[in-house]
């Protein structure tokens, strides 16, 4: 999702657009090796999902911004209930990277509500 909102946005929009891109890529493929290394199945990706109004060609950084908004509220919602449901150091690394998708989802929708 990202690669969309990078090319529908530019300057500052781009530049976060293209970090968190990045960031989420390593903590995909971070997921990925714990899953793996637990004894679980490393579910394939989607070969495609509902971007919204972002995948026309002719789409703006109004868009992009959108689609941004909903990958963050997505990973963030997600990390937040597998912090319910770990402990341990694992627990610790989670909550993290949920308040970092939080800060993203910030930027790109304004205040995020307070955590349960």
């Amino acid at each position: 999702g990202y690669g969309l909102v990078v090319a529908r946005t530019g300057g500052a929009d781009r530049r976060r657009a293209q970090a968190a891109w990045q960031w989420h890529e390593l903590r995909r493929d971070a997921y990925a090796d714990v899953l793996h290394d637990a004894g679980g199945v490393v579910p394939a990706a989607r070969p495609a999902y509902d971007v919204g109004d972002a995948a026309p060609a002719s789409a703006g950084p109004a868009a992009g911004r959108a689609l941004a908004t909903r990958i963050e509220r997505a990973l963030f919602t997600t990390v937040l209930d597998a912090v319910a449901q770990s402990s341990g150091p694992w627990r610790s690394t989670l909550a993290r990277d949920a308040a970092e998708a939080a800060r993203r989802l910030e930027h790109w929708a304004g205040p995020v509500p307070a955590l349960p």
